[in-house]
């Protein structure tokens, strides 16, 4: 009877033989010990299967945000040359791309200095009571544009929903039975022209 704690294995010749070997070549004091290694590799196999599986969740859900994860700890394969003639992403590609960038959905150190770069820059910043939108000013003179023809309930995907429910949140649009959807810095330049 084996001491408490311990417990009895009957192994096949060979297979006692294999764990002889290894015994032998990585210095192991006994076939417990090999087999506590064997143990010990299998759950950092499991370990580094379950890490893949995160990373790919992970990856899954970068992309589902619309960007993709920085690789820092794989090499790049391009040539000096090629990393040469890459032009750098500037804030104007990502807006030509996404049209509508609100500032709560990125974390920026200081708001004010990236808001005042996307103005130097030429992009639309329109500022709300909850939110700041900065915006493609291509997509934004069409946004404009499109919207007035549009009815009291709109349908509208992507950006342009994303841009109408932002001017709508923060009271900077609203519908007029007559005029249909009225800016309010329109509406109140209006005003200013007929009572200034």
């Amino acid at each position: 009877m084996p001491r408490r704690g311990y417990r009895n294995v009957t192994l096949r010749e060979e297979l006692f033989s294999r764990l002889e070997e290894l015994r032998k070549r990585y210095g192991f004091s006994g076939i417990p010990d090999v087999i506590a290694y064997l143990v010990n590799v299998e759950e950092m196999c499991r370990a580094c299967r379950d890490l893949a599986s995160l990373r790919s969740a992970v990856e899954q859900l970068v992309n589902t945000l619309g960007s993709q994860p920085q690789r820092r700890s794989e090499p790049q394969h391009t040539k000096p040359a090629e990393q040469q003639r890459r032009k750098p992403v500037t804030l104007m590609d990502v807006l030509r791309e996404r049209k509508v960038q609100l500032l709560s959905e990125i974390r920026v150190r200081n708001p004010d200095r990236f808001v005042e770069r996307a103005r130097e820059l030429g992009a639309v910043v329109i500022e709300g009571a909850r939110d700041t939108a900065i915006v493609d000013p291509v997509f934004w003179s069409e946004f404009r544009e499109r919207v007035r023809g549009l009815p009291r309930e709109p349908s509208l995907r992507g950006a342009e929903e994303k841009m109408f429910r932002f001017l709508r949140e923060n009271a900077l649009i609203y519908f007029d039975s007559s005029r249909g959807w009225v800016f309010v810095d329109e509406d109140v330049a209006s005003f200013e022209e007929t009572y200034g």
